[in-house]
């Protein structure tokens, strides 16, 4: 949860490497390709930058902790069951229930499960820009569908507080890189997103 939760507020580079998607924290990334630049052999042989770090797993996790302010171990998306999907919905959850005192239930899925959306909300700018073409019934550019790469369904636990428009049907997030594969994630998107009720102004 806790490296998956730095998308908040680090940005991320995507490299998909041996059929793996795999985010690394940019800033660290721009070191080691600086520090192959300055080596023209390491430059020629080596592969992604990213692969000079370590991808974070079960048998390495409990590193993560004496080296979290490094931001060198690389999040592993996986498929819609992995840790670090499970681990995002979970930091989404804990964001929206400590910011908005709202309980809700955020999952991965592999596709959303209607065409009539009720609500999105874009975790970043490209990902927003790909949600208001599909919300507006655009054709969407192969190579912009191709950004995307994670999809959630968020559920609220209680409807008192959502637009009634919305109800109880799913909230769908989505997360894209851009065309040079970084995610900037937008948290704000989350709190000025969600579909909820205009607070009544006290009497």
């Amino acid at each position: 949860v806790l490296r998956a939760a730095e998308l908040f507020y680090r940005a991320q580079r995507v490299t998909l490497h041996e059929g793996a998607l795999l985010l690394a924290d940019a800033e660290t990334i721009e070191v080691h390709e600086q520090n192959r630049h300055a080596s023209p052999l390491l430059n020629m042989l080596g592969g992604p930058a990213v692969t000079e770090l370590q991808v974070l797993e079960e048998k390495n996790a409990c590193s993560y902790f004496g080296r979290s302010d490094a931001f060198d171990m690389v999040l592993g998306l996986g498929d819609v069951d992995s840790p670090a999907r499970r681990g995002l919905a979970a930091a989404i959850e804990a964001w929206i229930r400590h910011l908005l005192a709202i309980e809700v239930r955020v999952e991965p899925v592999e596709r959303t499960e209607d065409d009539d959306w009720a609500w999105f909300v874009g975790l970043d700018a490209e990902a927003t820009r790909i949600g208001n073409a599909l919300w507006t019934g655009e054709d969407l550019d192969p190579e912009a569908a191709k950004r995307i790469i994670a999809l959630f369904r968020l559920d609220f636990s209680e409807f008192d507080e959502v637009r009634p428009e919305v109800g109880a049907r799913p909230i769908w997030l989505i997360m894209a890189m851009t065309s040079d594969r970084m995610v900037r994630m937008k948290p704000q998107n989350l709190i000025a997103g969600l579909p909820l009720r205009a607070a009544t102004p006290a009497s």
